[in-house]
């Protein structure tokens, strides 16, 4: 499988994306899972969109950030979800840690994914 191009690593609509201060939020042993709560549903083969009920707020993923979504339905690392999106995208590994890091801060701010023990 050639790996897919990617301009930006994640897209989560109506979510500003955070700056990085050089913390590191996640090591590689991280697990971590998506929320299975949360009413979602597949726009296309490329968007999700998901409505928390409880915090009344309607989130839109794209592109990467639904394949992250999607491989995040089953507990998993942090590398094995760097070493799957290393696989599928063009991407360098300094840009695709630091994106990463990034975005699932976000999520888990927006209390979208959570570490599990």
């Amino acid at each position: 499988m050639t790996p897919r191009p990617v301009a930006c690593l994640c897209c989560l609509a109506f979510v500003k994306r955070l700056s990085m201060d050089g913390t590191m939020t996640f090591t590689a042993e991280t697990r971590l899972v998506r929320r299975a709560d949360l009413m979602a549903s597949d726009l296309s083969a490329t968007e999700t969109v998901m409505m928390d009920i409880d915090q009344g707020l309607y989130f839109g993923l794209e592109n990467v950030a639904k394949d992250i979504w999607d491989y995040l339905a089953s507990p998993r690392t942090l590398a094995e979800l760097q070493s799957y999106l290393g696989a599928t995208y063009a991407v360098d590994d300094h840009t695709l840690a630091t994106e990463l890091q990034a975005f699932l801060a976000e999520m888990e701010t927006r209390q979208l994914i959570h570490r599990e023990a």
